[in-house]
C-alpha cells in the first residue's frame, strides 16, 4: 500500500513544480519571439552590403521609422539574447546602430493569425479575423508572468498596453540613451541634438495599435495621453466597435476588373466602415492633439476617418499616416501559380489600394512600408533570400512611386505642371518597417543600408514615361533627396505638423529640409 502524501508535501512540490514552470517562461518567450514570431531571413552576402559611398550617403540621412512592436516583450528596448543571438529585430542598441533617429514605439492588446471563415454574401471562405479568436498578447503575458487581468475595472487590453508604456518608462529611466517625444519642441530639440551629435539620444513616440477597448474620452484617451501616449489607430486585425479592419470578417471589396468606377464607388459606399463610436473618437483625439494612424483599416474606414479628421469647413488641415503596409498587387508580380495566388489574397488584404494610397496623399499624409516578405510578394515562399526581398520592397516603393505619379499628372495631388510630377511623389512614402510584429523581414534594425542602397540602384524602365520626366540622371528613379524624404524627411514633416503645438506645413517643411549629418558631397 502506497504511503499517503501529505497536504504540505503536496504543497512543497506544487511550489517547485510552479518555481520551475515560471523560471522557463523566459526561455519559451525568447525562443517563442525569436524562431517562430519575428524571424530574420537569411542572406547570401549580396546586395545587403554598401561601398563606402552608399555608407557616407546612409550616415547623414535622418531616418524616422514608424512602427516596431518591441515593447510586446519583455526584452523591451533593452534586448535580450538566444543561443548567443540577439532576439527578435530591434531594440534600442540595434536601432542606434542602424541610424535610427525616431523611432515609434507600437503597443499591441490582441493579435491572432486569423483563419479562412465562411462570409455571407462571398463565394468562398476569406481568411480574416475576429475578435473572438485565440490572443497571442495573452500568451506572452502569461510567459512574462504578467496575466492580463482588469484593473480598477479597465478593460484587460488597455492595461496590456499601460504595462507596455510602463515597459517603456522604466527603460527610460535606467538608460540615457531614448529621449520620449511628446510635443513637435520636442521632436524638434531630439532632431537638431540628432543633427550635431552623432551620440545624442533617439527620439521615441508611444503608438496603440487598435483602440479595441475605448470607453470614453476620460478613461481612454486621456488616461492614455498623461502616460505619454501621441498616435493611435482606431482597428487592429479585426472589426472593432470603431470601424472595420482590413483583415476583418466583412465581405471585401470585389477585384472584378470589368466593375466601372460608378460601381466601385457605389460598393465602397454600401461598405461598413468607421462606426459611430469610432467617429466619437476620432473627433476627442483630434481636439486633443493626437496623431492618427490609419494601418489596418478597412478602405471605407480610411475613407470615413480621413473625412471625419478633416471634415468639409475646417481650416487646418490634419494629415494622417498608415505606418505599415504594402502595395496592393505586388504578391502577384512574383507569385504566379494560382495557390500562390490564393495566398497573394490574403496578404493584398493588408496592402493599400492605390485609391486609398491616394486619398492618404490628398490630407497630406505619409504611408510608411513595411518589411515583411508576405506583402511583398513571398507568400509562401519559405527559401526566399534576404536579398530577393530587400529588392521586391525597393520595387514596392517604386510602385508606390509610380502610382502617385500617375496622380499627379493627372492634376489631383498639385498642378504646376513638370516640376510638380518631378517633386510629389516621394513626399508621400515613408518607412514603416513592424520590426518584432510578428513577421518575417529580410534584416534587423542594422540592416537598414542595404534598403537604402536598393533604392539608390533603381533604375527607370525603358518605357517608364513619367519616371524619365524626372531626369535624375544614370536613368535614376529617385534622387538622393527623394530617398532623404522617403527614409525621414516625409515622417518629420508630418510628425511636426500633428504633434501638440504642431507648426504649420510650410514651417515644417523648412525644418525638415535642414536635417541631415555630415553630408557627402
Amino acid at each position: 500500500m502506497a504511503p499517503k502524501t501529505s497536504r504540505a508535501h503536496l504543497g512543497r512540490h506544487g511550489a517547485l513544480l510552479l518555481a520551475t514552470l515560471l523560471v522557463a517562461c523566459g526561455p519559451i518567450e525568447r525562443s517563442v519571439d525569436g524562431l517562430f514570431l519575428n524571424p530574420i531571413l537569411k542572406s547570401n552576402g549580396g546586395t545587403l552590403s554598401q561601398d563606402a559611398e552608399d555608407q557616407a550617403f546612409f550616415d547623414s540621412l535622418f531616418i524616422v521609422d514608424l512602427h516596431t512592436d518591441s515593447l510586446l516583450y519583455s526584452r523591451g528596448l533593452e534586448g535580450a539574447s538566444f543561443f548567443g543571438k540577439p532576439t527578435g529585430h530591434a531594440d534600442a542598441g540595434r536601432l542606434r546602430q542602424g541610424n535610427i533617429a525616431v523611432q515609434v514605439l507600437s503597443t499591441v492588446s490582441q493579435s491572432a493569425p486569423g483563419r479562412d471563415r465562411p462570409v455571407p454574401g462571398y463565394p468562398y471562405e476569406v481568411h480574416c479575423n475576429s475578435e473572438s479568436d485565440f490572443n497571442l498578447v495573452t500568451m506572452l503575458s502569461w510567459l512574462q508572468h504578467t496575466p492580463g487581468e482588469t484593473n480598477r475595472g479597465l478593460d484587460w487590453r488597455q492595461v496590456a498596453i499601460e504595462r507596455q508604456a510602463a515597459r517603456f518608462h522604466d527603460y527610460r529611466a535606467s538608460f540615457r540613451d531614448v529621449r520620449q517625444i511628446l510635443t513637435a519642441d520636442d521632436f524638434e530639440a531630439t532632431a537638431e541634438a540628432w543633427r550635431r551629435d552623432s551620440e545624442a539620444p533617439m527620439g521615441a513616440i508611444l503608438a496603440i495599435e487598435g483602440l479595441h477597448f475605448y470607453e470614453d474620452r476620460k478613461t481612454t484617451l486621456e488616461r492614455l495621453w498623461d502616460m505619454g501616449f501621441r498616435m493611435a489607430s482606431p482597428t487592429h486585425h479585426f472589426n472593432n466597435r470603431m470601424g472595420t479592419s482590413s483583415t476583418g470578417c466583412h465581405r471585401p471589396l470585389s477585384d472584378d476588373p470589368k466593375q466601372t468606377r460608378e460601381e466601385r464607388e457605389q460598393e465602397i459606399a454600401n461598405a461598413p466602415g468607421l462606426y459611430p463610436l469610432g467617429r466619437k473618437a476620432l473627433q476627442e483625439m483630434r481636439d486633443m492633439g493626437w496623431t492618427l494612424d490609419l494601418a489596418h483599416a478597412s478602405t471605407k474606414t480610411i475613407r470615413d476617418a480621413l473625412a471625419e479628421w478633416n471634415p468639409p469647413g475646417e481650416r487646418k488641415i490634419v494629415p494622417a499616416f498608415v505606418s505599415h503596409t504594402g502595395l496592393e498587387g505586388q504578391c502577384a508580380r512574383i507569385s504566379v501559380d494560382p495557390a500562390d495566388l490564393r495566398e497573394c489574397d490574403k496578404a493584398d488584404r493588408r496592402n493599400m489600394t492605390e485609391k486609398e494610397v491616394y486619398a492618404v496623399a490628398e490630407s497630406g499624409g505619409a504611408i510608411g512600408i513595411i518589411y515583411w516578405d508576405k506583402q511583398h510578394g513571398y507568400a509562401q515562399d519559405e527559401q526566399a533570400e534576404a536579398e530577393e526581398v530587400v529588392k521586391a520592397i525597393a520595387l514596392t516603393i517604386a510602385a508606390l512611386d509610380e502610382a502617385l505619379l500617375r496622380h499627379t499628372e493627372n492634376g489631383d495631388l498639385c498642378r504646376t505642371g513638370r516640376k510638380c510630377i518631378a517633386l510629389a511623389a516621394p513626399r508621400y512614402i515613408a518607412l514603416g518597417s513592424d520590426w518584432d510584429g510578428s513577421v518575417r523581414v529580410p534584416f534587423d534594425a542594422t540592416g537598414l543600408p542595404g534598403l537604402i542602397t536598393a533604392l539608390r540602384d533603381l533604375r527607370c524602365g525603358p518605357e517608364d514615361r513619367l519616371c524619365r520626366t524626372r531626369d535624375h540622371g544614370d536613368d535614376r528613379r529617385f534622387s538622393d533627396d527623394d530617398i532623404r524624404a522617403i527614409a525621414g524627411w516625409n515622417a518629420c514633416r508630418v510628425l511636426m505638423q500633428t504633434l501638440p503645438n504642431g507648426r504649420s506645413e510650410a514651417e515644417a517643411m523648412r525644418f525638415c529640409d535642414g536635417l541631415r549629418r555630415n553630408a557627402p558631397g
